[in-house]
């Protein structure tokens, strides 16, 4: 079967899609579509990916109108675009105009199931004229909610049973794409394998100047839609180090690093989150605007990627009191965009912290000259001891 589906392939991509006349063309592609409605569309598209190098540019423009046909009529879901994704810089850059045509057609139609979510696969890698008529293409089309025209066999199957149990299949039935994010379409990449052998030795460098370049250096590879899970405590370390660095230069590239780092591990940020989470809150108290940005879009990856309310509420409020007295700390982190949600919208977590609407009714009563430090409206949310308490007290 495998190797009759490759001759095929073969034969209508070299054959039949390239002919001139416009009935071959069409019984050519409804066989391609046919074929991924038979069985899976990935091993058709892993045998057109290799036309896209073809050396007549008939053959490429060919597959490349195939392709956006398969894509409309299965969508984006069902066909992986991943493979597309990767050669869609080499094709934008072909020498031949219809190539290029059949280029944009292709990326127009993955971007309408696709949307936003495609461009850090190749949209950096175009000329800023093609970067121009893509947005402006992009534009007319950024509202089109598409929807399969085509389904597989199977996805035929699973529809019949449903509609006979008198179900519906929210796998196979949607009225609108869910929402793609790039990290899903990304490759992973290796930080360890980009990094330079003495990157932890630059960045305890005596010079600033020294460990600036490297901090720099690990943002260039990392500030990528998706990084591969591995071994990186000694570079998370050497980060939560940096935020007590005196040259806040230093601080804000090693800010910029976290939070790339967070974005692009997500869920495997988890085991790193208290390595930095309270030296980066610790440098709030630093006056430069800059830099309290580079602080508070850090922490707002890190509770994005694995959530830290815990952390952040123990951070709070101690057994010993509050951790920061100054004024402007407390403001600094009520201002930080996440760290205000969760303080806003807390029940209750594993530390038995509960956040009450007003602090006069919780069963702990709080020193009020602590309170004064804090800005009106946060000193409304201030996590307390658990205690017994009822629902309509909580921050709704």
């Amino acid at each position: 079967m495998c190797r009759t589906r490759n001759h095929v392939v073969g034969g209508l991509v070299e054959k039949g899609l390239p002919s001139t006349r416009a009935i071959t063309k069409t019984k050519s592609t409804e066989a391609l579509l046919l074929l991924i409605e038979l069985d899976t569309p990935g091993p058709v598209i892993e045998q057109l990916i290799p036309f896209l190098s073809h050396k007549l540019p008939k053959i490429i423009a060919a597959t490349l109108t195939a392709l956006t046909a398969i894509y409309s009529s299965f969508g984006a879901k069902t066909v992986d675009p991943k493979p597309v994704l990767k050669a869609l810089p080499k094709l934008f850059g072909h020498a031949d105009k219809n190539v290029r045509a059949e280029s944009t057609k292709l990326t127009i139609e993955l971007y309408k199931w696709l949307k936003d979510a495609m461009k850090p696969m190749f949209f950096n890698d175009l000329k800023p004229a093609q970067q121009k008529e893509l947005d402006e293409a992009f534009e007319k089309v950024k509202d089109a909610q598409p929807s399969a025209e085509r389904l597989l066999r199977s996805q035929q199957a699973a529809r019949a049973a449903a509609e006979a149990a008198g179900t519906v299949a929210e796998d196979e039935i949607e009225d609108e794409p869910e929402e793609v994010d790039a990290f899903d379409l990304a490759e992973p990449v290796d930080l360890n394998a980009k990094l330079p052998g003495n990157f932890l030795e630059m960045v305890a460098s005596t010079k600033w100047k020294d460990r600036k370049e490297a901090l720099e250096a690990l943002y260039q590879e990392a500030n990528v839609p998706r990084i591969k899970e591995g071994h990186y405590d000694d570079i998370i370390r050497a980060l939560a180090k940096c935020m007590k660095d005196a040259n806040v230069a230093v601080v804000t590239v090693a800010a910029n690093c976290i939070e790339a780092m967070a974005n692009g591990l997500r869920k495997g940020f988890q085991r790193h989150k208290g390595t930095v989470l309270g030296p980066v809150l610790d440098r709030l108290k630093e006056k430069k605007q800059g830099v309290i940005d580079a602080l508070s879009r850090a922490l707002d990856a890190i509770f994005t990627a694995v959530g830290c309310r815990d952390l952040i509420l123990r951070w709070i409020r101690t057994d010993d009191g509050f951790r920061h007295l100054l004024p402007s700390v407390s403001k600094r982190l009520w201002k930080t965009q996440n760290t205000r949600i969760l303080t806003l919208n807390s029940r209750q977590c594993a530390s038995s912290f509960v956040v009450y609407e007003r602090p006069e009714l919780s069963p702990r009563s709080l020193n009020r000259n602590r309170l004064q430090t804090l800005p009106d409206g946060f000193s409304r949310t201030l996590p307390h001891r658990c205690g017994t308490a009822l629902p309509k007290l909580w921050v709704r």
